[in-house]
């Protein structure tokens, strides 16, 4: 089992996290967007976790089928 800072999904949730935290520093620093910034990074929040689940679900199938040790 490789470590878990090699995995798609965490680097991938690691990215989310960071824009996240770039989301609420930019509502500090543009305070007039401030909703804008938010709801953007909300909507995204739904691609990127069903991202995640089809990463988790195809690695899933992989090591069903033995192609994945």
């Amino acid at each position: 089992m490789k470590p878990i800072y090699k995995s798609r999904k965490f680097l991938i949730a690691v990215v989310d996290a960071f824009t996240g935290l770039l989301a609420l520093f930019a509502t500090q620093f543009f305070p007039q967007y401030a909703e804008l910034v938010i709801s953007t990074w909300g909507f995204l929040q739904i691609p990127v976790g069903v991202w995640i689940a089809a990463i988790a679900y195809e690695d899933g199938q992989a090591m069903r089928s033995g192609l994945k040790g």
